[in-house]
């Protein structure tokens, strides 16, 4: 049994993947309604690509994920706006993928996409009277693509909206090329108006194809065989400058909005994520965690609103407490128990890195702190250093160390592509402590 199913839970609580499309998804956005403003109104106009920028873990995905759902759900309960629809996945683009590879993938989730959306509207005769509903529900396509993906309609009469389904053809020339046409006739004859609205495709973590040059390459190439066709809408999301460095492309001008450059929420709101999480997760009346709201809040802090590694390191303090068996149930108790782990950890991963790092090396970590934990190799002075190249070796030693990462951007090296990891937001405190 789970231990978080024996404190009362019916599931993690501290869940580190994106937040679904969904009303718990929307539940648990907290402190992101600018952003989530801003984000539909850019793909609520079209057709430029809507691009969002920020660290690692700060809720990229998450906000794309909501505010599609939040634009959905008002379609369909109040008519009004563009129709968008949340893919089934998200997409990325990594050093060992083809575009060709990633082309068949988007043309074969976008159809699993509008073949199961029709599935549920079909059951709601409220809206299967709009214009647009309407074009779609009595799509010939749409019983033709029912069969070729494999999704069911049984429970509908053998239809939906009256089109009748066509035998299945799921071999792979089919799935590369047959559903790839039909994907493109269907989205025109559903979204025949400019602004009717689309399926959102978000292409994640363009930081792994490791240099911005190699992401425009891609990009490029991909502008007119996906990310620009009527009734589809794209998000790019990037860390580290990346998608600054993408824009930069002559090809992709103006095909991109500028980006929504996201950072982490105010501290002051860490405290809501955790209680909006044991709300929505909890199925007794008070269910227990180890940790209070504050030590939550201090853990976000810690990582410099780095969401996804305040949730990751809650759950391994959560694990550890129920390893040694311990149940901390009151207050000063918790703080306690969740002060001593603190230490622990920093003590750890302070340890580990000391045994990997020279003098120098230390020297452009404590800078990189001082600057806020972001840097561009182009401020090499800042770091004591004559040139980029001098100052290389020993960003790369800390890379090693887990201490900083960073993504090159050959197009504008005053981009800050170097930040501090969480790892190295623990070193930090140990060393901070060390020198009081």
């Amino acid at each position: 049994m789970s231990v978080y199913s024996a404190w009362g839970f019916s599931d993690v609580p501290f869940q580190v993947t994106a937040l679904p499309p969904s009303v718990q998804g929307s539940r648990l956005l907290i402190g992101r309604d600018t952003e989530v403003a801003q984000l539909t109104r850019r793909l609520g106009t079209g057709p430029k690509l809507a691009t969002i920028e920020g660290p690692n873990g700060v809720g990229k995905t998450s906000l794309v994920n909501v505010a599609v759902f939040r634009a959905y759900d008002h379609y369909i309960t109040q008519g009004t706006g563009p129709l968008l629809i949340p893919c089934s996945r998200t997409f990325q683009l990594s050093p060992g993928k083809t575009t060709s590879d990633l082309s068949t993938d988007v043309w074969y989730e976008v159809a699993q996409t509008l073949v199961k959306a029709a599935s549920s509207l079909a059951a709601h005769k409220d809206v299967t009277e709009r214009k647009l509903l309407a074009r779609w529900l009595n799509s010939p396509i749409l019983g033709t693509l029912a069969g070729s993906v494999g999704v069911s309609i049984a429970g509908f009469g053998g239809s939906l909206g009256g089109s009748k389904p066509e035998s299945a053809n799921t071999g792979e020339g089919f799935r590369t090329t047959g559903i790839q046409k039909l994907v493109k006739d269907w989205l025109a004859e559903i979204f025949a108006e400019p602004n009717s609205g689309g399926v959102v495709c978000v292409l994640d973590n363009l930081e792994l194809l490791q240099t911005s040059e190699s992401a425009r390459e891609q990009l490029e190439v991909l502008r007119d065989e996906i990310l620009t066709l009527p009734g589809l809408r794209w998000v790019l999301c990037g860390a580290l400058g990346i998608v600054h460095g993408v824009a930069s492309s002559p090809r992709l001008e103006g095909t991109l909005y500028d980006p929504i450059d996201l950072s982490g929420i105010p501290d002051s709101l860490a405290r809501e994520v955790l209680i909006s999480r044991v709300e929505a997760f909890g199925v007794i009346d008070s269910p227990y965690l180890p940790l209070e709201a504050e030590h939550f809040s201090e853990l976000y802090h810690l990582m410099r609103g780095n969401l996804r590694a305040a949730l990751s390191h809650a759950d391994e303090y959560s694990q550890s407490i129920a390893d040694a068996g311990a149940h901390p149930d009151t207050p000063q108790a918790k703080s306690a128990a969740f002060a001593a782990w603190l230490d622990s950890q920093t003590q750890k991963y302070n340890d580990a890195a000391a045994s990997q790092l020279g003098p120098t090396a230390w020297g452009v970590f404590d800078q990189a702190i001082k600057v806020g934990g972001g840097f561009s190799p182009s401020s090499f002075a800042d770091f004591g250093f004559k040139s980029i190249a001098a100052l290389r070796p020993h960003v790369r030693d800390l890379e090693q160390a887990g201490l900083l990462v960073s993504t090159r951007d050959d197009g504008d090296r005053r981009r800050k592509t170097v930040r501090v990891t969480p790892k190295g937001w623990f070193v930090n405190r140990a060393r901070t402590r060390n020198a009081q």
